[in-house]
């Protein structure tokens, strides 16, 4: 998630944004996943800290810890090759962004610790489950299996391209989209597999489970988790987690 999107997606969200703004990120969000993921956190935080800072102690902190946030990483009237260049305008977004850094901070150490010791560990082999191998599947394994998420996923968007009705290229896809934070994008392939009766049914509902974990929405983790049935790989595992939640 990068500095400029989270400036936007504060702008956006905030109102601060023209029309034409406005609808230019608008257009530029049924596409761009980050940006999706960015306006997804930015809300989820945003709500969090409401309820987090609910009294005024707690606020009076909040605005301390932004000041001297401010104050360390940005000044006013900045001199920059000789010209005066006046930050005051991104001064309130800068405190936005801030505000969106320090809450992902604030609940990450919860969602990471649940979401490494329950993290998917499928080794993807692409010679079971009647699954004939190929250079490129060959290839895409060796990347997902040592973690190598982008690599994989660049592999298996083309291969998911070719052909997307294939359970094994299309659950590693969505397996590497879900590890690289792009979860509206890889729910979408998941709840595809989820809905069917391939082998990677319920494998694929764990999964979607564990985006929702990761994004600290517990209600729709629980949701996914339940429906996972005794007697299946993942059944275990999700009841488990189901306790913790």
């Amino acid at each position: 998630m990068t500095e400029d999107k989270i400036l936007l997606t504060a702008r956006y969200v905030e109102g601060d944004l023209d029309q034409a703004e406005s609808k230019q990120f608008e257009e530029r969000l049924l596409t761009d996943t980050e940006l999706q993921q960015c306006l997804a956190d930015y809300k989820r935080v945003e709500e969090n800290l409401k309820m987090h800072f609910a009294d005024d102690q707690q606020r009076d902190q909040l605005k301390v810890t932004l000041k001297q946030f401010n104050k360390q990483h940005f000044t006013i009237d900045k001199p920059i090759n000789n010209k005066v260049i006046s930050l005051k305008p991104y001064m309130k977004w800068i405190s936005v962004a801030a505000v969106l850094i320090i809450g992902l901070f604030i609940w990450a150490p919860w969602n990471n610790d649940l979401y490494k010791q329950y993290a998917n560990d499928n080794k993807m082999l692409v010679t079971e489950r009647g699954q004939a191998p190929t250079s490129e599947l060959d290839q895409a394994a060796t990347f997902y299996n040592r973690q190598e998420f982008e690599k994989a996923a660049v592999i298996l968007a083309e291969l998911y391209k070719k052909d997307n009705e294939n359970a094994l290229t299309a659950f590693y896809y969505g397996s590497s989209l879900a590890a690289l934070n792009q979860s509206v994008k890889a729910r979408e392939i998941l709840e595809k597999l989820a809905a069917g009766n391939s082998v990677y049914k319920f494998d694929a509902a764990y999964t979607i489970a564990l985006s929702y974990l990761k994004n600290d929405d517990k209600a729709n983790c629980k949701l996914w988790l339940e429906k996972i049935p005794a007697g299946t790989a993942k059944y275990e595992k999700a009841q488990e987690l189901l306790k913790k939640l």
